[in-house]
């Protein structure tokens, strides 16, 4: 049952999520400090960020949002619910592998308890994921844009299950999480997620056929950067 915290925690990402999608790029910190364009294309990586007010400006679920823009202006082969379930993958990772050895440095070694407190679960933000999807759709219906990307997920192209047949039985290949109703892929030999459904996905398998990711990719270098580029969502 969820407590009054949590539902205020619930409360408060959602607002996040609404407030950062609703204000154009021109408009937001990270444009001020000349972190992205008016586009939201990223002019300074966040590594390369040393001010307080830029690292707040630029967190890790600004970049998440600002992709999710981006996401939702474009229109190509695959499905921008496959391209945001996969952005949504990478942003969980990315945000449990932070807060994991953030909490790990602190509390606990190999997994031992420290001082009474419970060693840090590797997917402590996967309880975010929920209200995460739901702001993103409620803000999509807001904008009344979101009936036409459930269509436009309807209407793929059948070389989408293969594709998604190829990534269930390859052995190096795990489903993370499953977001908007579309599952995600974690590569552990290459260290990359994926949705059968995102537009990277099926431009690949048109220009060299249906392969595993990690068996290629040394081969067909577009090909494993096209995969690749799905870690910069």
């Amino acid at each position: 049952m969820s407590t009054s915290g949590n539902r205020a925690i619930d409360m408060l990402i959602t607002y996040r999520i609404m407030r950062v999608l609703s204000t154009p790029f021109e408009n937001q910190d990270a444009f001020k400090y000349g972190i992205i364009d008016k586009k939201g294309k990223v002019l300074r990586k966040y590594n390369t960020l040393s001010k307080p007010e830029e690292k707040k400006a630029y967190t890790w679920l600004h970049r998440f949002l600002f992709n999710v823009k981006r996401i939702l202006g474009k229109v190509g082969l695959g499905s921008r619910l496959g391209t945001l379930a996969a952005a949504l993958g990478i942003l969980l990772k990315e945000g449990n592998d932070i807060a994991f050895r953030r909490a790990d440095s602190n509390s606990v070694n190999d997994g031992i308890k420290v001082d009474g407190r419970k060693p840090p679960s590797k997917d402590m933000l996967n309880q975010y994921a929920k209200v995460t999807e739901s702001g993103i759709i409620s803000y999509c219906k807001k904008e009344e844009i979101w009936n036409e990307i459930v269509e436009q997920d309807r209407n793929l192209p059948p070389l989408v299950e293969e594709i998604e047949k190829q990534l269930k039985k390859c052995p190096n290949e795990s489903v993370s999480g499953t977001y908007f109703g579309c599952d995600v892929y974690w590569n552990e030999r290459i260290g990359s997620t994926t949705c059968a459904r995102t537009d990277s996905m099926l431009q690949v398998a048109m220009k060299i056929g249906v392969r595993p990711r990690d068996y290629h990719y040394k081969k067909h270098p577009d090909y494993h950067s096209s995969y690749l580029s799905a870690k910069k969502l």
